[in-house]
């Protein structure tokens, strides 16, 4: 009974200095952050909640849940405020964008539209070396722009660039080539037309522990 105390006191020793010099990893390169347990808003008359990087939450209803750093795993909590989520009020849906990183090399952003009925109308995930991104309507559809595509051809028809559209009535984003000029500028990516403004969900701090 002794060693198995004695090995569980190791255990706990062990990732109380793991998770300290995780913590002290991500002061040195993420800057000041704070520990946040969820992100959340009210808007268009719905409840939209984050409790883990990703699990989207609209009501009671667990709309999508994804793990971008292992894909056969439960998303992972938000640790801290370096880890962030923004939502944009749109004509008939709402949108939110969610983000996971290291602070060095490593950052992937995920895309949640949901319409007025607070049902999930698509997903769309990208990672960082697309950079600067701009989200806009043009007609019906939600153009998803990016500096990265506006600097690489990629393939792209001359004269055009590629984007990834959410057309009306759609469950996916699909790339798509449109003229430059519609969605560029030089290499910098320009709203195609009404621009999507997102702003900062609201976060949410872990529960205080009774020390008593």
């Amino acid at each position: 009974m002794r060693s198995l105390l004695l090995a569980m006191g190791m255990l706990a020793g062990n990732a109380t200095a793991a998770s300290a010099q995780e913590e002290t990893f991500r002061l040195e390169n993420c800057g000041y952050v704070f520990s946040v347990e969820s992100y959340v808003a009210s808007v268009s008359g719905l409840d939209i909640a984050l409790t883990a990087n990703d699990r989207l939450i609209v009501g009671d209803r667990v709309l999508a849940e994804s793990n971008t750093w292992r894909r056969n795993e439960p998303p992972r909590p938000w640790h801290d405020s370096a880890n962030t989520a923004e939502i944009a009020v749109g004509r008939d849906e709402v949108v939110v964008r969610t983000s996971s990183t290291d602070c060095i090399d490593y950052q992937w952003t995920r895309l949640y539209v949901v319409n007025q009925r607070g049902e999930l109308r698509g997903t769309f995930t990208y990672p960082h070396v697309w950079e600067r991104v701009v989200l806009s309507y043009r007609a019906a559809d939600i153009v998803y722009a990016t500096n990265y595509y506006c600097e690489f051809a990629e393939g792209a028809p001359q004269g055009q660039a590629w984007t990834h559209v959410l057309r009306a009535g759609a469950r996916e984003f699909m790339r798509e080539s449109r003229p430059r000029a519609e969605v560029c500028v030089g290499n910098q990516a320009r709203a195609s037309g009404e621009l999507l403004v997102f702003m900062p969900m609201q976060p949410v701090p872990p529960a205080r522990r009774d020390s008593r």
